[in-house]
């Protein structure tokens, strides 16, 4: 979670210049940058990071065309580092006690200009987080785009619960670096599921902490059981039958 103040930018043209769908991207793209205004141009992590509730109203094509929009404003700029590709806002303005990379400086490594999104302020004008301040803002939990990628592609259904639960053990297994091959799993397991019409889907913190994405579909139910499931009641006929057995 940055570390930081966002700042009042309804005054800046530059921001006025875009369109309405590119300035909700530029605005939930601050909020998810790191302290010195950088953050992934990967377009599903961005896709998944910035609208983690809109990810099926918002298609992966519609992320370069708001990029765009807001580079040829100014407001944004991408760059590459060890043919990954990132976005900065080069007039990024932000002064703080505290400050936590997450991702490669540009090459250039531009010095940030105070500023509120595009236009140039006085130096006055810098806000400067108070400790507390920033320790507030980093007991936020960390942005899990992976996670959220998941979770959304979760059936859902009133066996998806406990959200916070699956952070906390997506979290705790580092399962972000494993994004692909358990969103790979995900969607093996979800046209298994559909077969019966979702009616055997498990919980998802089931599905987690047992790693079901490296099960191989159709295994043997027995050899996956749902630990989360409340065991079967012995009937009558069970005893009946252990009877006639022994």
């Amino acid at each position: 979670m940055p570390s930081r103040i966002l700042r009042d930018w309804t005054d800046s043209e530059s921001v006025n210049s875009i369109s309405a769908q590119a300035e909700r991207f530029f605005v939930r793209l601050l909020m998810k940058m790191d302290d010195y205004g950088c953050f992934t141009a990967d377009v599903r992590l961005l896709r998944a990071a910035l609208f983690p509730l809109l990810i099926d109203q918002v298609r992966e094509a519609d992320i370069p065309r708001w990029i765009a929009e807001c580079e040829k404003a100014g407001l944004v700029r991408s760059y590459e580092v060890e043919s990954k590709r990132y976005l900065t806002v080069p007039k990024h303005g932000q002064r703080l006690r505290h400050g936590k990379r997450r991702f490669p400086a540009p090459a250039d490594n531009l010095p940030q200009v105070a500023a509120g999104c595009g236009e140039s302020r006085p130096d006055a004008d810098v806000e400067v987080e108070s400790d507390v301040e920033v320790e507030q803002h980093r007991a936020a939990p960390e942005s899990l785009p992976g996670f959220d990628r998941w979770w959304a592609g979760y059936p859902a259904g009133p066996r998806k619960v406990n959200r916070k639960q699956c952070r906390k053990t997506w979290e705790a297994n580092q399962l972000e670096e494993k994004t692909e091959d358990i969103l790979r799993g995900l969607a093996r397991w979800k046209r298994e599921w559909a077969k019966d019409g979702n009616k055997f889907v498990p919980l998802p913190t089931t599905w987690l902490n047992q790693e079901r994405w490296t099960a191989e579909v159709g295994q043997e139910e027995s050899d996956i059981a749902d630990l989360n499931d409340p065991p079967r009641k012995v009937t009558q006929d069970d005893i009946d039958y252990l009877k006639g057995v022994a």
